[in-house]
């Protein structure tokens, strides 16, 4: 087993500014969650959560820091409690190759150790869900008034 590990604190900073922003959280309209669906977002903010209750405890307030945080390092440690020091692996990513590869008994790779950095990305895709459901959430009552005034313009012709 393979527990990777980091600073609660960074950990948590580093939820918030991805997958886990306060504001994903809060109510939003109907096109948000349209969108959200269309572009695939919802089975991974699905997954997440899930994920992070059966870690962090069903009953977690995920716009709470401190209920997080206090989360995060309980599933830490019932992690070190119940798995045989023999068969866990405490890893940092920090810490590279070596570790990992020692553990799963593996050589070490040549290649440096990727350092991904998700971030970018995430908040394009955030920024695009949101630009896509303003569109819906205006541009399609727009657009069917527009229609339904050039049909009655037609009619009355």
């Amino acid at each position: 087993v393979i527990l990777t590990t980091r600073n609660p604190e960074i950990w948590l900073t580093g939820v918030r500014r991805t997958i886990l922003p306060r504001k994903v959280l809060a109510p939003r309209p109907w096109s948000f969650y349209f969108i959200r669906n269309i572009i695939g977002l919802k089975p991974l903010q699905d997954m997440y959560l899930n994920t992070w209750r059966r870690a962090l405890g069903q009953d977690v307030d995920f716009t709470d820091d401190t209920a997080m945080l206090n989360g995060f390092i309980a599933w830490t440690e019932r992690v070190k409690k119940t798995i045989s020091p023999k068969r866990l692996l405490v890893y940092d990513i920090s810490e590279g190759w070596e570790p990992l590869c020692q553990f799963l008994q593996k050589p070490v790779p040549t290649e440096p150790f990727p350092h991904l950095n998700e971030y970018k990305e995430m908040r394009r895709l955030f920024r695009l869900e949101r630009r896509a459901g303003a569109l819906l959430q205006w541009g399609l009552p727009t657009l069917i008034i527009f229609l339904l005034a050039y049909i009655l313009y037609i009619l009355l012709r």
